[in-house]
């Protein structure tokens, strides 16, 4: 069988590992992807009862019936979202590295310094490189 379309190949690996990552969470308690940390604290809880099988078949069909849904949500309203991004300026750039960092702020919880602090420390490290944009190096006058 021939590959036509690479863009349905890599969707089915990127699919495919995410869900992967949700294995791990479940059965060692280690994500195996950022988006399977969450996965962590039910589903390895789940696991040490003895319903490991229940979690990981939870987890397949939420990762499932929730692409199926956002993909077509995003296919549904992809030309109206491109229009708005289209319109974007910097002030409504700003306003949403604002909105951001506020909700950072605002979802960490402990100590309001250390988030502060890991926050400024996550913009630091983010500015060392190219710039994504004008593929200009960053740091340097």
């Amino acid at each position: 069988m021939r590959i036509r379309n690479f863009k349905d190949f890599y969707t089915g690996i990127y699919c495919g590992a995410q869900y992967g990552g949700s294995t791990t969470s479940i059965l060692v308690n280690l994500p195996g992807e950022s988006s399977s940390i969450v996965t962590c604290i039910d589903g390895y809880q789940m696991a040490r009862n003895g319903r490991a099988g229940a979690a990981l078949t939870i987890s397949a069909l939420g990762s499932f019936f929730a692409g199926t849904i956002a993909t077509m949500v995003v296919a549904g309203f992809a030309s109206l979202l491109s229009e708005l991004a289209l319109t974007f300026g910097p002030a409504e750039y700003f306003s949403l590295m604002v909105l951001g960092l506020i909700g950072a702020v605002v979802l960490a919880h402990g100590s309001l310094i250390k988030a502060v602090g890991m926050i400024i420390l996550g913009l630091l490290l983010g500015m060392v490189g190219m710039d994504v944009n004008s593929g200009n190096s960053r740091g340097r006058c």
